[in-house]
């Protein structure tokens, strides 16, 4: 199932990571999408979207996917092929493919 993130709250990197380390799937994933709109450390974010692309929960690899593409209007520092780099291997996943799919758009459109 998929939910939809609205609520972006700032959100410092001690935070993200408190909630992250609590394990709950729907604050986890509204941290994810708080840290690309409040997070400017390009590198430590990417850092961390591509640990959570581990994350067991379906749900968290794609909100973290969908976030990924976000940083390439979000964030001035993000960098097109590394961001391919990231989401491409991911397309051969069926679960998160369709989301694979609208990063790499967004990264190709703005970027």
């Amino acid at each position: 199932m998929s939910y939809t993130y609205d609520e972006r709250t700032e959100i410092s990197k001690d935070q993200f990571l408190q909630i992250i380390a609590k394990g709950v799937v729907v604050p986890i994933c509204q941290a994810i999408v708080s840290a690309a709109h409040s997070i400017k450390d390009y590198k430590w974010l990417i850092l961390q979207y591509t640990l959570l692309l581990e994350h067991p929960d379906v749900e968290v690899q794609g909100v973290t996917v969908s976030c990924i593409g976000h940083l390439s209007r979000l964030n001035e520092s993000a960098k097109k092929d590394e961001l391919l780099a990231i989401l491409e291997p991911l397309l051969k996943r069926e679960d998160i493919a369709g989301r694979v799919e609208d990063a790499m758009e967004d990264v190709n459109t703005f970027l």
